[in-house]
């Protein structure tokens, strides 16, 4: 019974966690220069994940979402509800912040932590997501056609 008491209490610490990167997300969103620079922070994380086994589906997933803000952020994609982008930018928030459940120093297990609230996003996200990689990939095809 205990240990379904502290799983509780995670989830509970987690949701607060994303709501404090939610709320940080919509009073960052004038400010396209301050959230690049968490994207580029991001990135360099989530390299990290490449040298773990399996985690490579989930740092292409990851990397496609930091794609998704910066076009959005550039105006080049913006076929996006804002509940979207705020919870897109959420998750990176919660990557490059220091209020993790597990610290990131903690090899492996810090990693997989932030990992896990992406997925989470991207989970929650994935139609949108979908709809945006589509048009990448269609513009990346006209792209090849006019060379």
């Amino acid at each position: 019974m205990k240990k379904g008491k502290e799983k509780i209490k995670l989830r509970k610490w987690y949701r607060r966690v994303y709501e404090k990167c939610l709320t940080k997300a919509q009073t960052m969103m004038p400010d396209k220069k301050k959230i690049s620079n968490k994207i580029r922070k991001a990135r360099k994380i989530i390299e990290r994940l490449h040298n773990i086994p399996r985690c490579d589906a989930l740092s292409k997933n990851i990397c496609n979402l930091c794609d998704l803000i910066s076009d959005y952020l550039d105006s080049t994609y913006t076929k996006l509800p804002l509940a979207t982008i705020l919870a897109a930018v959420a998750g990176i928030l919660y990557v490059v912040l220091p209020i993790d459940a597990l610290a990131d120093f903690i090899p492996v297990l810090g990693w997989l932590d932030d990992a896990a609230v992406l997925w989470f996003v991207i989970e929650t996200e994935q139609k949108d997501i979908n709809e945006y990689l589509e048009w990448k990939s269609n513009q990346e095809s006209n792209e090849e056609l006019l060379r």
